[in-house]
């Protein structure tokens, strides 16, 4: 009896007890069935197989502490990932199948009737969309579909004026847009008077505002990782997002050298890209100047030596795949570094290597190097939490030429006559790192042995 009173509540019992909560706490009541229904329909959701990091305990996360109405919000604010998921998760298919038409990947907004199709028109009138719109995955579509969900399985439980707030909240949650002159809360807001108007609502101005805050905490608790005091927590994070933007990640040892190099250019991409600017809205006193900016400044650390972490590790990958090109083709990244020793230990490329080379760079960030070498806070799937070969790499190059090198594979790797390209790669590289990591190769890739050795005893040839 003990033992169970100690456990862990299964993730469907948990949904079930949010959802108890919060009506308890709004004064407005829903049969147990109801809640039942809403907890399996999101839990079904969020259970796809390419999902890694928007799943339940995503929504546990970001929901802990949170007052009713933000907790219902972020309930739902995922369930619907059409890039993940491939397509509507079958469960809500029969629900939004009126919302949107979708063929040859585009996904574009139907006719609405608004007296047979009201909470449609409601969420359209929020979200600024109209119909005949093709949606982006990046720009609202699966946050207006999720909002959808919410007040279509929602009617009939609560107010009108409270659906609208819950899917302003949604709304609110499509990430990086705006910058400073173009402050997506202000439009929101401009919306919400709209639908409060067509509607006849009867939200007040000061509601009004009240819910764009609402919708402010619950965009910021949705990208608080940006924020994070722990990079390594923040980057655990970054790597469940990598096998849902690269499907061959998730098949852990299938992966190609490849396609792993190119999911570690794509996030590198993607943060260096970010503006930190974008990260975390302000809107009336929500949050406050001083936590807004302590937020901010974060997320431009965090994104910045995120950033360079992944530029090691391109370098690294981008090393690997020259090799393998050069020595016969691409190849499955196990046959070059070893199996990933998540159960028991297994013969890897870093047993081959010097634990220190023994010329180092002076430009090295500290930070970086320590990430490499200690890792990040957990293993993946997919990869381990430290990077020996990186961390090897990264010392003898330092960080300039690291960055220069990780911009030189991006624009070399991965387009037409990969071999010689692959070559070409490996002249722009260390000569001695080139050989050292080769013969280490050999002692894995067997089959490419011969090649491998030409290149560890003689260099890259001209």
């Amino acid at each position: 009896m003990a033992q169970a009173q100690a456990a862990k509540a299964s993730a469907l019992q948990r949904l079930v007890r949010r959802f108890e909560a919060a009506f308890r706490e709004l004064g407005h009541e829903a049969s147990a069935q109801q809640f039942e229904t809403w907890s399996v329909l999101i839990h079904e959701c969020m259970s796809g197989r390419g999902r890694r990091f928007h799943t339940v305990e995503h929504v546990f996360d970001i929901s802990s502490g949170a007052p009713p109405l933000e907790t219902l919000a972020i309930l739902f604010h995922d369930t619907v990932y059409v890039q993940v998921d491939g397509g509507l998760p079958r469960p809500v298919e029969e629900i939004l199948n009126d919302a949107i038409d979708h063929h040859d990947g585009k996904y574009v907004m139907r006719p609405v009737d608004p007296a047979s199709q009201r909470m449609k028109a409601l969420v359209n009138t929020i979200f600024g969309f109209v119909p005949g719109q093709e949606l982006s995955i990046y720009g609202g579509l699966n946050e207006f579909l999720s909002a959808l969900l919410l007040t279509r399985s929602l009617e009939g439980s609560l107010p009108e004026a409270t659906l609208a707030e819950l899917a302003a909240c949604i709304e609110a949650t499509i990430p990086f847009r705006g910058g400073e002159d173009n402050d997506p809360s202000l439009g929101l807001a401009e919306r919400l008077a709209k639908a409060n108007s067509e509607f006849e609502l009867g939200l007040s101005e000061e509601r009004q505002v009240e819910a764009i805050r609402r919708a402010t905490i619950v965009a910021n608790r949705d990208v608080g990782n940006f924020a994070s005091e722990d990079i390594r927590w923040f980057l655990d994070n970054t790597w469940k997002l990598l096998p849902e933007t690269n499907m061959s990640l998730r098949g852990q040892r299938l992966y190609t050298i490849s396609e792993y190099r190119m999911a570690m250019q794509k996030m590198e991409g993607f943060l260096g890209f970010l503006d930190p600017g974008c990260v975390f809205r302000q809107y009336q006193g929500e949050p406050s100047d001083s936590d807004y900016a302590t937020m901010r400044t974060r997320a431009e650390a965090n994104i910045a030596l995120g950033a360079r972490y992944l530029r090691a590790k391109l370098l690294a990958a981008s090393l690997l795949e020259a090799l393998a090109y050069a020595s016969g083709g691409d190849a499955p990244i196990s046959l070059f570094m070893g199996d990933l020793p998540l159960e028991t230990p297994t013969i890897r490329l870093e047993s081959y290597l010097p634990p220190r080379p023994g010329t180092q760079s002076k430009d090295i960030d500290e930070q970086v190097l320590d990430l490499l070498e200690k890792g990040r806070a957990n293993d993946s799937g997919f990869d381990m939490k430290h990077s020996p070969l990186a961390a090897y790499i990264y010392l003898r190059v330092g960080q300039t030429e690291c960055d220069r090198l990780a911009k030189v594979a991006k624009d070399s790797l991965g387009v037409e006559d990969p071999a010689e390209r692959g070559l070409d790669y490996l002249r722009a590289l260390p000569s001695e790192t080139v050989r050292m990591v080769a013969e280490a190769c050999t002692h894995l890739a067997t089959t490419r042995k011969q090649k491998l050795n030409e290149i560890a005893d003689h260099g890259v040839p001209a």
